[in-house]
């Protein structure tokens, strides 16, 4: 009888570790998502891509390389190096044609109307600032 009751004990006792387990695993996963930052409006950066993904669309709106973004108001404004042989490049629905070939490009998104202009250089960044009113 002693022998059902400390087998009974060492089943109890592995089933509650494998629980304790999946438990911290589980959370883990739900707290340690990194690559991904929303930004509003269904707007996303995906870390480990480097891109700009547009949720509501289903569509990458900035390609790889995002260097940074900045939030002000309804717009995103974002710095890009764009990537001659991009390993994502299948993945978009867009061809983005580089004026300067590989290099940095800034783009600007209205959140609120999803309007998209980039890429563009340094001047043309600078001009549409000026254009919508941007500070």
């Amino acid at each position: 009888m002693d022998k059902i009751r400390l087998l009974k004990k060492y089943i109890r006792f592995l089933l509650l570790s494998i629980l304790c387990l999946l438990l911290f695993l589980l959370l883990s996963l739900l707290l340690y998502n990194d690559e991904i930052k929303h930004l509003g409006k269904g707007y996303l950066y995906n870390e480990e891509t480097g891109t700009i993904y547009n949720n509501r669309q289903r569509k990458v709106v900035v390609p790889a390389k995002v260097l940074s973004y900045k939030k002000n108001g309804m717009y995103l404004y974002v710095t890009q190096h764009s990537l001659e042989n991009d390993p994502n490049e299948i993945l978009y629905d867009t061809i983005y044609n580089y004026k300067n070939g590989d290099g940095y490009y800034y783009w600007i998104i209205n959140m609120n109307t999803h309007s998209v202009f980039g890429p563009l250089d340094s001047i043309e960044f600078i001009s549409k600032m000026d254009v919508i009113k941007s500070p």
